[in-house]
């Protein structure tokens, strides 16, 4: 019988890595308390820095509707690419 992947919530993914981030505990310990592996805390790590920008992208004097341009657009590149990797580990 084959598992059944669990998603997660966006805030539970960033409860869980703004904890990694505080370095509030190891990441050891940060596995076993959310009952997540230590590749996808550091996944989440890295996307929570590497988005957290956006947050203030709006203030910094670009429209609304700019903002969200450049969101969809990362979000269907990241599809996209997502899908070739696939394509490409399939012919592997």
């Amino acid at each position: 019988m084959s598992k059944k992947r669990r998603n997660h919530s966006s805030a539970f993914k960033a409860k869980v890595a703004l904890a990694a981030i505080k370095n509030e505990s190891t990441m050891a310990d940060l596995s076993k308390r959310f009952n997540i592996n230590q590749n996808m805390i550091t996944r989440w790590k890295k996307q929570l820095l590497g988005h957290s920008a956006e947050v203030f992208a709006y203030k910094a004097g670009f429209s609304e509707i700019h903002v969200l341009n450049w969101l969809i657009l990362r979000a269907v590149s990241h599809l996209y690419l997502k899908k070739c990797h696939s394509i490409l580990s399939s012919v592997s």
